[in-house]
């Protein structure tokens, strides 16, 4: 580890178009994005429509089976997206306000 990892630094970035790196983590993006739309209260619609649309039995089988299904770069950048907002939210608002913020509340 360099030294400035020792420290709390930067890391460096993961090449997300390397499939062994797709691979290690998927099941850890997809556990991330189903908890981040749970807390949300986000319907199927709108957590698809986060992801870019992607097919309603995508979502379904990630909320079922997950193991062994590998994200593509695009998918993983929309997640670590939201993973942003979601940590900012916390950090500017606190947990309770925060988990309150998302307006799709029906």
């Amino acid at each position: 580890m360099s030294k400035a990892n020792e420290m709390g630094g930067i890391e460096p970035s993961i090449d997300l178009t390397d499939p062994a790196q797709q691979k290690r983590l998927s099941l850890s993006a997809i556990a991330a994005f189903i908890n981040i739309a749970n807390i949300w209260s986000l319907k199927d619609t709108q957590a698809l429509g986060l992801l870019g649309a992607a097919p309603l039995a995508t979502l379904l089988g990630w909320k079922t089976e997950n193991e062994g299904r590998t994200l593509e770069q695009n998918t993983f950048t929309r997640i670590s997206y939201l993973i942003g907002i979601y940590k900012a939210l916390n950090i500017c608002h606190g947990q309770g306000l925060a988990d309150q913020c998302i307006g799709w509340r029906n």
